[in-house]
C-alpha cells in the first residue's frame, strides 16, 4: 500500500494526522522510521498480512429481528412472592430475596482471628466471614 502514492497519502494521514501540505518536523520523521523499522522485522506474509488466526466476527448475525425488546422464552416461572409491574416503556420484575439454606452439620463461620495474619487487616471491623 505504501508503493502507491495515493494510499500511501492516506496512510500517512491515517499515522499521523498530517497531510502532504503540512510540513512534517524532526519528530514524525523519526518516529515513521522506527515504525517502518520495526514493520521490517516483523514477518509478512505473501499477500502483505502479518501471520496469525483471525476470527471474523459477522454483526448482521448478532441483530435481533424483533428488535432489544426481544425475549426467547415466552412464559418464565418466578418465584413465590414475585410481582410485576407494568410501566410506560419498561417493565418491572420484583423478586423477594432468597431465604438462606441453614447451616450442615459440619458448616459453621471462620473466624477473622483464625485466618492467617496478613490477611486480617482485609477485614477489619468483621468477626466472621460467611461460608
Amino acid at each position: 500500500m505504501s508503493d502507491d502514492p495515493s494510499l500511501a497519502r492516506i496512510l500517512r494521514l491515517l499515522d499521523t494526522g498530517k497531510g502532504e501540505d503540512d510540513g512534517e518536523d524532526d519528530e514524525s520523521t523519526t518516529r515513521s522510521s522506527r515504525r517502518k523499522n520495526h514493520s521490517d522485522d516483523m514477518e509478512v506474509g505473501p499477500s502483505g498480512q502479518v501471520p496469525g488466526s483471525r476470527q471474523v466476527v459477522d454483526f448482521e448475525d448478532l441483530v435481533f429481528t424483533q428488535g432489544s425488546h426481544f425475549m426467547a422464552n415466552k412464559r418464565c416461572q418466578l418465584p413465590d412472592g414475585s410481582f410485576r409491574k407494568q410501566r410506560k416503556g419498561y417493565e418491572e420484575v420484583h423478586v423477594p430475596a432468597l431465604k438462606p439454606k441453614p447451616f450442615g452439620d459440619n458448616e459453621k463461620l471462620q473466624p477473622i482471628d483464625q485466618l492467617p495474619k496478613y490477611v486480617q487487616p482485609v477485614f477489619d471491623g468483621f468477626k466472621t466471614l460467611n461460608r
